[in-house]
């Protein structure tokens, strides 16, 4: 139903973390996603922006992947 979101903030939301990830998957059209402050690994966001956003710019650790 979000198919056509372009950008997510879900920095500042510790209930984010590496289980919810797989969720964001189909949101191939996402430009930007910012997950400073959440409870994610770097291992796991790396995943998600190899895997399943390649196009998208990921904001994490104060810094884009």
């Amino acid at each position: 139903k979000l198919r056509q979101l372009e950008e997510l903030d879900l920095s500042g939301c510790p209930g984010i973390n590496d289980a919810a990830l797989p969720a964001l998957k189909s949101l191939k059209q996402l430009q930007k996603l910012s997950l400073d402050g959440t409870n994610c690994t770097p291992e796991a966001v790396k995943t998600l922006k190899e895997k399943w956003l390649p196009k998208t710019v990921i904001r994490f650790g104060g810094q884009d992947v």
